[in-house]
């Protein structure tokens, strides 16, 4: 095999999802693909012909074979293009992949793995009923906070009761899982891979490190950062999720009160009843059902109607998180002994598990420290989210003097997802003070999804590093390229 002279990184633009194809050309003018997932966040508008542009010029691209496939984890934003455009790129006719590479948690034969699933199926299948009973109730399926963008359709949900988000597929689409099923059983070659595994990537000789998804349910389940100063990640105000019981939440949905059913006619009564005729309904309807109070202010506050939502919430934002958690993280060895890392949508835990082991790749033994000084492309977790770019032990460790990062993230979806009653609404993304860190550590040479390098305003006090901009590619409407390394 002849020698690496270059390798690209192409990120396709305009997802809040990943989808990303390496390029590894060698001297002799042959090349090798790398894809890394394939997915947009669900209910957004146009999206299966976006992802189908996609998936064709990935087709194209490779050449009709991709060498290897990586398959980070079962998020819809991650998986959706495999459902989406499955003629182009799960036709048994023209098999497109040669390997797939997925996370030792979707491996049918490890027995942690096999509980695991079960219990995010389990849980997944709690929010589906519980929205789908509140959906039957009269409710506003607010209480995800657009989190089934995520999730994605689940086999048991009703379509009905959710339009765009957590509901069933569409007929001939896969769901999540059936997504990674199909995957599985349309690869020549599945690999699961395991915390410290160093694998070669296939056509290349490149090794990658295998940095997690972490054996460790401790890791596996630690979502969100410590309290005080402990606190691992930039986020600048923590906040707790709570779990909630798997069993009775459909059942309680079917409530549309906290209070017992004889006194829930009493306050209907008492809520469209005439005033100036009884006190008492006077009283509830100056003090309780009306929005303001004599002062003009607002009282919603105290109404507990639908406090009892809240464990729904909290329970997808748990599962969410979750998943997210499961992520497989791989760090590819550059023929110069860099790295380029790519994160998924790892949280905290996940992050962590990172340091518990070393990895060996060519006679040398490495620490993640090691690995993250000489990463020089990284992948930024999460959409650039709160929670999933650690600080001590992640992004200050990446010391690496020509450090790029890649925000795969479009901004004017994210504003339109979670809650719309703050400002600004919706998801920031990239957080503002992960953006402010990300900027400071590449010194201005952080691409993102949704805008121009050339032309985002958060580049003009940092100076654009000429050099940086030469390896940078961003004219196709349809992605952005950087040049990651080159002979």
């Amino acid at each position: 095999m002849s020698e690496i002279s270059k390798v690209v990184v192409r990120m396709y633009k305009k997802l809040l999802g990943d989808c990303f194809l390496i390029r590894i050309e060698r001297d002799d003018g042959t090349k090798s693909h790398v894809m890394i997932d394939c997915g947009l966040l669900q209910g957004v508008s146009g999206a299966s012909d976006y992802m189908k542009k996609v998936a064709a010029d990935i087709r194209e691209t490779a050449g009709g074979s991709v060498d290897l496939l990586v398959v980070t984890h079962e998020h819809w934003d991650h998986i959706s293009g495999f459902s989406q455009a499955k003629e182009i790129l799960l036709d048994k006719d023209r098999p497109l992949f040669r390997q797939l590479w997925m996370a030792w948690t979707e491996d049918p034969n490890d027995k942690q793995a096999e509980g695991l699933r079960d219990a995010f199926e389990d849980r997944k299948e709690a929010v589906t009923h519980f929205a789908v009973a509140l959906a039957a109730s009269g409710h506003d399926i607010e209480g995800t906070d657009g989190l089934g963008g995520f999730i994605g359709p689940h086999d048991d949900a009703a379509p009905a009761a959710f339009g765009s988000d957590l509901g069933a597929a569409p007929k001939g689409r896969l769901t999540g899982r059936r997504v990674m099923e199909e995957l599985k059983a349309q690869s020549d070659e599945v690999r699961y891979l395991g915390p410290g595994d160093v694998v070669d990537v296939p056509g290349t000789g490149l090794p990658a490190l295998v940095l997690a998804p972490p054996r460790s349910e401790s890791r596996l389940f630690k979502d969100l950062p410590s309290k005080g100063e402990g606190k691992e990640t930039y986020l600048a105000e923590s906040f707790l999720a709570y779990s909630m019981p798997l069993d009775g939440g459909a059942e309680a949905a079917g409530q549309t009160s906290p209070f017992s059913p004889r006194y829930c006619g009493c306050l209907k009564e008492m809520e469209s009843g005439e005033k100036g005729r009884d006190p008492v309904r006077d009283w509830f309807q100056d003090h309780y059902f009306a929005p303001l109070d004599s002062d003009g202010k607002e009282q919603s506050y105290r109404r507990i109607d639908s406090t009892w939502l809240q464990p729904f919430e909290a329970l997808a934002l748990k599962l969410d998180s979750d998943t997210n958690n499961t992520s497989l993280v791989l760090a590819f060895r550059l023929p110069d002994d860099t790295f380029m890392l790519f994160a998924a949508d790892a949280q905290v835990g996940n992050w962590l598990s990172w340091h518990d082991q070393t990895y060996k790749v060519n006679g040398e033994e490495l620490t993640a420290e090691q690995v993250l000084g000489r990463t020089r492309f990284y992948k930024v977790g999460h959409h650039g989210s709160h929670n999933a770019t650690l600080r001590g032990r992640g992004l200050e460790l990446m010391t690496h003097k020509e450090l790029v990062a890649a925000c795969s993230t479009d901004q004017t979806v994210a504003s339109k997802q979670g809650k719309q009653d703050k400002d600004p609404p919706g998801w920031e993304m990239p957080y503002g003070h992960v953006k402010e860190a990300l900027l400071e550590r590449t010194r201005g040479r952080l691409i993102r999804g949704d805008r121009l390098w050339k032309e985002d305003p958060d580049i003009d006090a940092l100076g654009r590093d000429p050099d940086f901009r030469d390896r940078l590619d961003e004219d196709n409407d349809l992605y952005v390229e950087y040049v990651a390394y080159q002979a």
